[in-house]
């Protein structure tokens, strides 16, 4: 069965109301809307739904976006201190931090792209989750693809194997933790902290630093990263113990302005010739219905390019000192507060599993040496796979690799299993198996003709 944008892509209409695919599709996401906040869809909102069916699906969601509102969803209505989370100020504060997660996460994404070049792409699909996102959980997933991204060895030495799997911990506790359908979970406040963290740390994790960055540039940042926290304990206050345990926030966009400016090219009259292009990160409220709104793989290619500049982040909701920071929760604090019963139960076992399995996918894989004389291929399979029918990871994919004499290559195959099958071929018109044998993550294996060997895990 088709799904509903595709239906109304294809034209059809619901004769039975005598709606055309356009009005019944703005009916549709007006319902939506209304449903998500009663009241808050005015004649002027469902006008700009309405204009949106027009462009795509992607000026439906900007549309639906100013109509949906931040929310904070209480574990009790009533504490009077949760009642508080939910005035108008407070619910525009939480707007605010996420909103400056997301800024600062985009600088900081933009600065990565002169380290690794090659990363363009998900590096622009970590920025489009990132601002597209609603609530904390979507933005934790953000910051881990961010990781994925990255090639382990632009990360610092001083960035240990245990500091990473920590790093990855606080990700997958916000993940697991910021569940609408659970009401004993991590509260928004305990959230935000860690995310904050996790921004920080990793900038701080580059080797050498970002190489587009100066001096200026990286104290700059690092400023305003710091300012965040401050929000975040004056926002909470002493109502953090019972901050609400969910929180909804609207999406953001990235928007290209032109600016005319005296230094641009003059032209034969004295007009700007050439106006530079910026591209900025911003909210609904703050760009404006006429914005030109672009995805983030054009914004990482004009960057690149040269042909653009990225406009200044404000830190204008950063209220707060540098000196009231607030210090990322410890880990050892959130296991104790799993055990007696401040979180959901298992949530700190089943993150901390989650980050040692995409930890080991990434930073422990399987390196295969060819010492033979000759070309050979090694094929990963999973142990279920006993006749060896479909390579692990795909046809094609991280479990195949071809190596020329003397060389070596690694294997980094996708979380799951630890261990696999390793079929070596002598690749021709038609590859001929030579053997086969157990391999685990972390292994280095010697490939000869007739055998291979396990160096053993580093």
């Amino acid at each position: 069965m088709a799904s509903s944008d595709n239906w109304f892509q294809e034209g059809n209409t619901l004769p039975q109301l005598g709606l055309s695919a356009e009005e019944a599709r703005v009916r549709m996401i007006t319902a939506k809307a209304e449903a998500a906040a009663p009241g808050a869809v005015g004649n002027g909102a469902v006008a700009g739904i309405k204009g949106a069916t027009s462009k795509g699906v992607s000026a439906v969601s900007g549309a639906l976006s100013a109509v949906t509102p931040t929310r904070i969803l209480p574990k009790s209505w009533h504490d009077p201190n949760v009642k508080a989370m939910n005035s108008p100020e407070m619910v525009e504060k939480v707007e605010s931090i996420a909103n400056a997660l997301r800024r600062h996460l985009f600088e900081l994404v933009v600065g990565l792209l002169s380290c690794v070049p090659t990363t363009r792409p998900q590096l622009a699909m970590v920025l489009d989750t990132a601002a597209a996102s609603r609530n904390l959980k979507v933005l934790a997933s953000a910051m881990r693809s961010l990781w994925l991204a990255m090639p382990s060895d632009a990360f610092s030495e001083n960035w240990t194997d245990e500091q990473q799997e920590e790093w990855l911990l606080r990700i997958f506790l916000v993940d697991n933790g910021n569940d609408q359908t659970d009401a004993s979970i991590m509260n928004s406040y305990t959230c935000l902290t860690l995310l904050h963290s996790t921004l920080s740390d990793f900038e701080q994790a580059i080797v050498h630093g970002i190489k587009s960055w100066d001096a200026a540039t990286k104290g700059a940042w690092e400023k305003k990263v710091q300012r965040i926290s401050a929000t975040i304990q004056q926002t909470y206050g002493a109502s953090s113990q019972v901050a609400p345990s969910y929180i909804t926030f609207p999406a953001m966009a990235y928007v290209q302005r032109v600016v005319f400016r005296p230094d641009a090219v003059q032209g034969d009259h004295g007009t700007a010739t050439r106006a530079p292009v910026f591209y900025q990160i911003c909210s609904e409220k703050e760009s404006g219905t006429e914005a030109l709104r672009v995805c983030a793989s054009d914004v990482l290619q004009a960057l690149a390019a040269g042909t653009a500049e990225l406009a200044s982040v404000s830190d204008s909701n950063n209220c707060g000192d540098d000196s009231s920071t607030t210090p990322a929760p410890k880990i050892q604090d959130l296991q104790t507060m799993a055990a007696c019963g401040g979180l959901k139960q298992g949530l700190f076992e089943e993150s901390k599993a989650a980050a040692s399995r995409i930890f080991a996918s990434k930073m422990r894989p399987i390196t295969l040496v060819n010492r033979a004389q000759e070309p050979l291929k090694g094929v990963l399979y999973n142990l279920a796979d006993k006749l060896c029918m479909i390579p692990a990871g795909g046809v094609g994919g991280p479990g195949v690799l071809r190596l020329e004499p003397s060389r070596q290559g690694k294997m980094e195959m996708p979380p799951g299993e630890d261990t696999f099958l390793l079929k070596v071929f002598r690749p021709g018109l038609i590859d001929r198996a030579l053997y086969l044998g157990e391999v685990s993550r972390g292994q280095t294996i010697q490939l000869k003709t007739d055998c291979f060997i396990i160096e053993g895990r580093r």
